[in-house]
């Protein structure tokens, strides 16, 4: 039987004063959540701490009820991806049902408390489900299946530049530069929240990985795989943090990642090479969060 495992770790960063990200790595569960607080928000860090906590407390249960695979006849059609296929059923809508309630959460916590006024957060969701990777997402933290060594998304980045992409609008440089931080949709938004979502059959031997996008914009997905294929998944959680970091560490960085599979014997020599990155990019700093 694939044995899942599981690390996660968060970081402020070179330049923010606090850090306004949030994660949950509940592998025995088989699910993971990464939240990052609304930029220049008042109360970021409050939004994402409400976000993972509500959607960790309400698919809990899901979770720990599903039982045997998702039959063949039940998968929906394909929807223009080679590599994934849109959700449909009973499977997507208790995680969209999470996930409109803890924006709801985050919105009447915003008019309740006035300094809170306007705060928000993003949030991408993975649960390992009846034999499936099923993922959610509402804003710019990505989610990345590696599998063949190949990049995966499984996510669909909601921002103004990416839309911008999408329709053409512009393609002058300072406009898209612009546009990058600038959500289109989040968690705290008044009225129905509309989250993407998408599924794919898990095998053994898959690696997946939720972050903010604190490290997505200073790492790529190719960097982030070589990394997990070097060093364990605590390693590679923490080289990549210090990367980030090295690398301007604008933003708070978080990373979570998962392995469907037995790792392998190299843990040695990738502990060796980890602290060999390490003499290079400069020590890391040390993780917080939550993990159950």
């Amino acid at each position: 039987m694939p044995v899942l495992t599981a690390h996660g770790c968060t970081h402020r960063g070179q330049v923010r004063p606090s850090n306004q990200d949030a994660f949950v790595v509940d592998a025995a569960a088989g699910l993971f959540i990464v939240s990052d607080g609304m930029g220049g928000a008042n109360c970021g860090e409050v939004a994402s701490a409400r976000v993972v906590s509500s959607l960790h407390q309400e698919l809990l249960p899901l979770q720990r009820a599903a039982t045997g695979t998702v039959p063949q006849a039940e998968l929906p059609r394909p929807c223009g991806s080679a590599t994934y296929t849109c959700l449909g059923g009973a499977d997507v809508a208790p995680v969209l049902a999470a996930l409109q309630h803890a924006s709801a959460l985050v919105h009447a916590d915003s008019l309740q408390h006035p300094r809170c006024a306007g705060m928000g957060a993003t949030a991408a969701v993975l649960l390992l489900h009846r034999g499936h990777w099923l993922a959610a997402n509402v804003g710019d933290s990505p989610i990345y299946l590696f599998r063949d060594d190949r990049v995966h998304p499984m996510h669909t980045t909601h921002t103004l530049e990416a839309e911008f992409r999408q329709t053409g609008t512009t393609t002058d440089a300072g406009e898209l530069a612009r546009a990058r931080h600038i959500l289109t949709r989040a968690m705290g938004m008044e009225g129905e929240l509309a989250a993407d979502y998408c599924q794919m059959p898990a095998r053994p031997g898959d690696l997946a990985c939720l972050c903010s996008d604190g490290l997505s914009n200073k790492v790529s997905p190719e960097e982030i795989l070589a990394l997990c294929l070097c060093f364990s998944l605590q390693e590679a959680c923490e080289n990549l943090v210090a990367l980030a970091n090295a690398r301007g560490g604008e933003d708070n960085v978080t990373v979570v990642l998962c392995r469907l599979g037995q790792e392998g014997g190299a843990g040695g020599f990738r502990a060796r090479l980890g602290r060999l990155v390490r003499g290079f990019v400069g020590p890391f700093a040390g993780p917080f969060g939550r993990e159950g």
